[in-house]
């Protein structure tokens, strides 16, 4: 239901399902929709804010009431022309996944079982009625953000949000959006937007999981920044990920050497939402109708140290000095084009410089372990290649590219090639011919 009326004609409900992405039990999507519900016109407040209503696609629910600094924003137009935002607001809705079975026996969503008052604007001499209300959350689900109703000091339906069963969420980071202050209210209000914890490494058994903001709020009684309200939660889920593909070693068919490298093949690849990723080259609106999702991928390769061709009657035997890993410009680059972390200590991991998405993808990318990755290392090393009379041999060495793609699988910044730890060896033929 929305609480906040319906949106006007021609900003009506665009069909999503297409556009959303199942992250295990939950179903996500995106939407710029929003209907007002309430801003400090009025109230001689030193802060602004505005709270709008998400407007859900068809089947999905609402997680909270979003609130901005301001009256309005790129797509959010208030009743009392103002100064607004630059941003394109957008809020997550999600929906019960299809076929999943929970991980507990309980459905991952239900609704509240009621509302308790945080706020109302008494004393602050506002235009319009303002009030935030806290969900109360059935046992073992938790509110994910406050409610704020249109004009009005009624409490909200019970179906104006839905809550999340507990264990696919967590604690989330507090991050000052508004506060009332010198606005004369009868209670202090500050308003905290609930963001991931950064560098957040995912310790639990089976698919790595996020951490995701959905854009909602947490609403306190004191202007000090709190360290635990009741709907300071972001979502924890598991990454859609798409079957890993393992790359065929290479062979030596004859004696001549072999090409200097195989070609990439997609080896594996998970995918988040866009708002874990920097892509200055489109606009969210454009996010939003052609990727909400974006693909980290990892192809691929083997990449030749060395051949040897022995026409001779005896072993031959060389040794070959490699480089492995990145080097440091690359990494940077790559980093800066597209706000995902490439380090040795931490592996690939969002967080560092987002506030809606934190988690690693080591794991999913096919690497050994979540944090840590020793590949990326620039080191030297040296391979052995021995061949036999009458045979060639050759070593390669794994090598691995790193790219973002949209949806349409077009390349977001520059990607990140190296060569790691696994190699390979090879005989033509298998057995030395006699002498």
């Amino acid at each position: 239901m929305d609480i906040c009326g319906s949106p006007e004609p021609g900003t009506g409900r665009r069909g999503m399902t297409e556009k959303s992405k199942a992250f295990g039990e939950l179903t996500l999507a995106y939407t710029d929709k929003l209907t007002w519900c309430w801003d400090d016109e009025d109230s001689g407040g030193k802060h602004w804010v505005s709270f709008w209503q998400p407007v859900a696609p068809e089947g999905f629910k609402v997680l909270g009431t979003v609130a901005i600094p301001a009256w309005g924003s790129a797509n959010l137009n208030p009743g009392t022309p103002n100064e607004k935002i630059k941003d394109h607001v957008v809020a997550m809705v999600v929906k019960e996944t299809p076929g999943v079975p929970s991980a507990t026996g309980k459905p991952p969503l239900a609704s509240p079982t009621d509302y308790e008052k945080v706020w109302k604007d008494s004393g602050t001499g506002t235009k319009y009625k303002g009030m935030i209300w806290r969900p109360i959350p059935p046992k073992g689900y938790v509110a994910m953000g406050c409610v704020t109703p249109k004009d009005s000091y009624d409490k909200p339906p019970l179906d104006a949000v839905v809550c999340v069963r507990e264990d696919l969420t967590f604690g989330s980071n507090a991050k000052w959006l508004y506060s009332d202050a010198g606005a004369g209210g009868k209670e202090d209000l500050s308003v905290w937007r609930n963001v991931v914890p950064p560098s957040y490494v995912d310790n639990t058994d089976g698919r790595t999981r996020a951490l995701i903001a959905p854009n909602t709020f947490a609403a306190h009684n004191a202007y000090n920044q709190p360290q635990w309200l009741p709907e300071m939660r972001v979502l924890c889920l598991p990454m859609p990920v798409e079957e890993p593909v393992r790359s065929p070693y290479p062979e030596l068919t004859d004696h001549s050497q072999p090409a200097s490298k195989t070609p990439e093949v997609p080896a594996n690849a998970v995918w988040v939402p866009f708002t874990a990723i920097t892509d200055t080259a489109k606009s969210t609106p454009w996010k939003l109708e052609n990727s909400p999702f974006y693909k980290l991928e990892r192809k691929a390769a083997w990449s030749l140290v060395r051949h040897l061709n022995n026409n001779t009657q005896i072993v031959q035997k060389v040794t070959e000095a490699v480089t492995l890993g990145v080097e440091k410009e690359q990494v940077s680059s790559f980093t800066a084009a597209v706000g995902v972390a490439f380090t040795a200590t931490a592996g690939v991991s969002s967080g560092f410089a987002s506030a809606e998405v934190s988690t690693t993808y080591s794991l999913e990318l096919g690497f050994g372990t979540s944090t840590g990755l020793k590949e990326i290392e620039s080191r030297q090393v040296t391979k052995e290649l021995s061949a036999p009379p009458g045979t060639a041999a050759a070593v390669w060495v794994g090598s691995s590219t790193i790219q973002v793609v949209r949806a349409d699988n077009t390349r977001v910044g520059p990607p990140v090639t190296f060569k790691g730890e696994t190699d390979h060896y090879d005989q033509y033929p298998d057995t030395a011919p006699s002498s």
